[in-house]
């Protein structure tokens, strides 16, 4: 994905990326040449590990690598967001996955929770905030959009400060939408997902047939 807002919501801005969907390695290496940088430039990125996420940062390490980085991967389970969230973490690491869902159907539950400096660090940590950005003017921005009354102005500015996060900032790299697949029984009725009660089956409509 190109946005840390989901596509299903309105403020979905469908940012190009500067590079495109594949990345430009060359470029990549150039631009760390320019930066005074010795390569290959040695970070280290935190995940979440489980059999599927280990296929997927050894593939990111691949890419990232190619584009000047000397990727070493610290994968762990245990207290993973208590860890990344810890105020070591800022020296310990340069990137950490993390996800994220927005609690309705707004990027106000999207910007604010993960990129607002002032709700999010503290002297105990990062907050949502992983990678400690903090932006006075994208912080205004907020607030401004937090005060437009009409819902497609308010959205649209969302999806403003969220491309700005991605290319002009930098501040966060969008890598995955999830798709949520749901079943259920044949004596079961009233399922209904819920848009706004964060996208799944709403339990104030569900029955089981007597």
């Amino acid at each position: 994905t190109n946005s840390v807002i989901n596509p299903a919501l309105p403020a979905f801005p469908n940012t190009p990326l500067p590079a495109g969907d594949k990345g430009d390695p060359v470029k990549a290496k150039q631009m760390l040449q320019d930066a005074g940088l010795t390569l290959p430039v040695k970070i280290t990125v935190a995940y979440r590990k489980s059999d599927t996420m280990d296929k997927v940062f050894s593939g990111l390490k691949a890419g990232w690598d190619a584009g000047g980085f000397d990727t070493q991967l610290d994968g762990f389970a245990a207290n993973y967001y208590a860890t990344i969230q810890s105020p070591a973490s800022a020296t310990k690491y340069d990137a950490m996955w993390a996800g994220w869902g927005a609690d309705y159907p707004s990027a106000s539950t999207d910007i604010p929770p993960l990129l607002d400096s002032r709700i999010n660090i503290t002297a105990g940590g990062s907050g949502q905030d992983y990678g400690y950005f903090d932006n006075a003017d994208f912080n205004k921005g907020i607030d401004a959009a937090i005060l437009i009354s009409d819902q497609a102005a308010r959205e649209k500015a969302w999806g403003d400060l969220d491309t700005q996060a991605v290319t002009k900032y930098f501040a966060i790299v969008p890598l995955i939408v999830d798709k949520f697949v749901f079943v259920h029984g044949s004596k079961v009725v009233g399922a209904f997902v819920n848009g706004a009660y964060t996208g799944y089956y709403d339990p104030a409509t569900i029955s089981i047939k007597s």
